[in-house]
């Protein structure tokens, strides 16, 4: 399998950590991408479900005040026009008898109304009934009706009877300033008309003789006005269409998200119990009047709301389709069993379109990714694994000779840093090597020297009793000659001169030779530094040179042969001076806040120095780079033997032309002697 896809799919790394990074990676990516498209499938759906919830119950609650201000309205406006005087003087003439006051006041009423109608367009028709039943006028689709009907008590001319309609009964009995609602259905030209005119209501309203206010409450049998306030004269019947509330119902909810349902609820009226008054199908509508079977308890999805509509809550999930279900009951008549039940139906489909589109567009991006994945996570992998297999590659050369390069580091993560591990242990490892390899030649030049230091001792115990025999012999030759001046006498002093010369060589064999042995006393390096510095100010002066001592008083003493350290100091110090040229300084600096119980001196002179091929010999006897007779090539080594025999350390760093230091660090104690106890001054 395996080989397989390596075949199929050459980019991918061979099996190795490369191979794991690579399969591990992919894997990662399918489950993150897969999990995160159901999540966001879940929560995007869920999240939508209820923001469509949420905004068709604002709807619903909006379409309901939208129509109930809209019926407030018109029923204001059937109440306002009943209240118009011309409109009452009709009904008060009629009743009083006054025929031609009757005629003139029905003129300018008809001319009133008729002018009122042309500037409302919701208005259909408005008829004037007298308490009788009787139409007086009625203004129709903006023309006066012609009164074709003779009056049955009056001699006046109508339009017709009404007295069996509802909209007379109901409204002859409300008080005054009140109306009465009709129920919204279509409308008939006359009884025995085929075809009907669009939806429409009626409000009617009471009208009374005297002034308005003049008696409210409910009408008693005899006609009269509650409180005495005037008679009942007849009623006013404003017809209004109903396509605005059509339109207000369909504009409650947008067509790309469902659909929206009116229909009525009539407990008093079986026949007319659920009929839609709106309906998507206008064919469906007013189904008692055009024989349509189709009620919203039928209704395969709003009709189980009326199930649901007794649980809490006005929203809800239909279990069949899952379409989201608003309902609320809004009753015009005042009534909880007459009213009006509102319904929009958010179709499922419809609201996760949105979700449908957003899976395909995951399906996309889970392929990109996947895609993406396969073609990204070889290169990362491989840039993963070089470093690694670099790093390794270098571990396995450490035990090879020759120099060993440190790794390149590229990245500042954790392989990076695995790296700079890496180089800082082999950096380490190198110093260690180094700090080896200067140990190894401090004991082959402590060996050199304890054989050398042997050899001279002998060679000097050999020839310094002949030699004390030469000098002795020319000294005792020129006290044979009297004081006489002569070559005989300068040859002779000039062999005792150097044999003293050879003399004092010996003698610094025999120091060189002499095994070091300190008597630790309490000591000040700072006040050994000044010690040195005062014995040579001298030859400082001749040769121009000043000396600069830096030492602070607060460094405490340690435990040293103060007298040898004096003559190492001493040694180094003039050694200084005579490199160094006219108008030069040389610094002595003391310090103690290096290395924790260790203190040094250090010597710095800007002189000629010391080339790099004669440093490693500096220490070696007999080694000088002074002139022939200057010096006896022994200082060094005998301060090197002091140094040592003190536990301590003696370096020279030397850049020829620039600067020459030569650092003693010596222990606060020698050879498990302890250092001294700090002393204060007495106050």
């Amino acid at each position: 399998m395996r080989r397989l896809l390596l075949r199929l799919f050459p980019w991918i790394p061979s099996p190795g950590l490369g191979s794991k990074i690579f399969w591990a990676v992919l894997a990662l990516t399918l489950v993150a991408v897969t999990l995160m498209a159901v999540v966001v499938d879940r929560l995007a759906g869920k999240i939508l479900r209820e923001r469509v919830e949420r905004e068709l119950a604002l709807r619903a609650d909006r379409t309901v005040r939208e129509i109930s201000l809209y019926l407030e309205e018109q029923s204001s406006e059937a109440v306002g026009l009943a209240q118009v005087q011309t409109v009452k003087e009709v009904l008060a003439a009629l009743d009083r008898g006054d025929i031609p006051a009757f005629e003139r006041a029905r003129a300018e009423a008809e001319e009133f109304l008729l002018a009122y109608q042309g500037h409302k367009k919701p208005i259909q028709a408005i008829r004037l009934v007298d308490a009788g039943g009787f139409v007086l006028l009625k203004i129709k689709e903006g023309a006066i009706v012609p009164h074709r009907i003779a009056h049955p008590g009056k001699p006046v001319w109508g339009v017709f009877h009404v007295e069996g309609k509802d909209s007379f009964r109901m409204a002859i009995s409300q008080p005054e300033a009140s109306t009465w609602l009709s129920n919204f259905e279509l409308g008939k030209e006359d009884p025995v008309a085929a075809e009907f005119c669009p939806a429409m209501f009626r409000y009617s309203t009471p009208l009374f003789d005297g002034r308005p206010g003049d008696g409210r409450g409910t009408a008693p049998a005899d006609g009269a006005s509650p409180g005495g306030g005037g008679r009942r004269l007849g009623v006013l019947i404003v017809n209004f269409w109903g396509e605005k509330i059509g339109e207000v119902v369909r504009d409650g909810i947008d067509s790309a998200t469902g659909y929206a349902l009116l229909a009525e609820r009539n407990g008093e009226d079986p026949n007319r119990d659920g009929v839609f008054l709106v309906h998507p199908d206008p064919q469906a509508v007013f189904g008692n009047q055009t024989g349509d079977p189709r009620r919203l308890a039928g209704d395969p999805t709003a009709g189980w709301v009326r199930q649901a509509a007794s649980a809490e809550g006005d929203v809800y999930e239909h279990p069949g389709t899952g379409d989201i279900l608003v309902h609320r009951y809004y009753s015009p008549y005042l009534s909880e069993t007459r009213g009006w039940d509102l319904v929009f139906v958010a179709e499922r489909a419809k609201v996760l379109a949105p979700v449908a589109n957003l899976r395909r567009v995951m399906a996309a991006v889970w392929i990109v990714f996947v895609v993406a994945s396969a073609l990204a996570v070889p290169p990362l992998s491989r840039s993963l694994v070089r470093p690694v297999k670099r790093l390794v590659d270098a571990v396995n050369r450490v035990d090879s000779p020759g120099p060993h390069p440190p790794v390149p580091v590229e990245t500042g993560d954790e392989i990076g840093e695995l790296g700079r591990a890496y180089n800082r242990m082999l950096t380490r490892l190198h110093a260690s090597q180094v700090e080896r390899e200067r140990a190894e030649s401090r004991v082959r030049q402590a060996e050199k020297l304890a054989s050398i230091g042997e050899f001279a001792a002998g060679v000097a115990h050999e020839i310094n009793n002949p030699l004390h025999n030469i000098i002795s012999l020319a000294k005792l030759a020129r006290r044979d000659l009297g004081g006489r001046e002569g070559a005989a006498e300068r040859d002779l002093s000039q062999i005792a001169q150097e044999g003293e010369r050879c003399g004092r060589i010996v003698r610094g064999v025999l120091t060189f030779s002499r095994k070091y042995e300190p008597i630790p006393e309490p000591t000040r390096l700072a006040e050994v530094a000044r010690e040195a510095a005062a014995a040579v100010r001298e030859e400082c002066e001749a040769r121009g040179v000043s000396i600069d001592v830096k030492a602070a008083e607060e460094i405490s003493e340690i435990a040293a042969d103060r007298g040898q350290i004096r003559q190492v100091v001493e040694n180094v110090l003039r050694n200084a001076v005579q490199a160094s040229g006219w108008a030069q300084t040389v610094t002595i600096r003391v310090d103690g806040a290096g290395r924790p119980g260790v203190q040094t001196i250090e010597v710095v002179d800007r002189g000629c120095g010391i080339a790099p091929e004669h440093l490693p010999r500096v220490f070696d006897p007999f080694f000088t780079t002074k002139p022939v007779g200057a010096g006896t090539g022994l200082g060094l080594s005998v301060c090197y033997g002091i140094v040592q025999a003190h536990g301590g350390t003696i370096r020279i760093e030397s850049r020829p032309g620039e600067e020459t230091r030569c650092t003693i660090a010596l222990p606060a104690a020698v050879r498990g002697v302890s250092p001294p106890a700090p002393t204060s001054a007495a106050t």
